[in-house]
């Protein structure tokens, strides 16, 4: 199980959906903050977004983020 830079974690920061790289110190590491405002989300997907999603690699991140859009 280790750490490979394609692990990533989608959680909120100031309001937008953000996604972190979890590094080789198993720290998060913001990579980028997208555009998609957090306040249009459900009760249950915000909930999801605040405790953070755990993806492993683009193609499930990517995913996770459309779900979102």
């Amino acid at each position: 199980d280790g750490i490979c830079n394609e692990h990533y974690l989608v959680k909120e920061i100031d309001g937008v959906i953000g996604i972190y790289i979890i590094n080789e110190k198993n720290e998060e590491e913001l990579q980028e903050k997208t555009s998609i405002a957090t306040k249009y989300l459900t009760d249950t997907d915000l909930k999801k977004i605040k405790e953070g999603i755990k993806a492993y690699g683009k193609e499930e991140l990517n995913s996770i983020l459309e779900d979102y859009e």
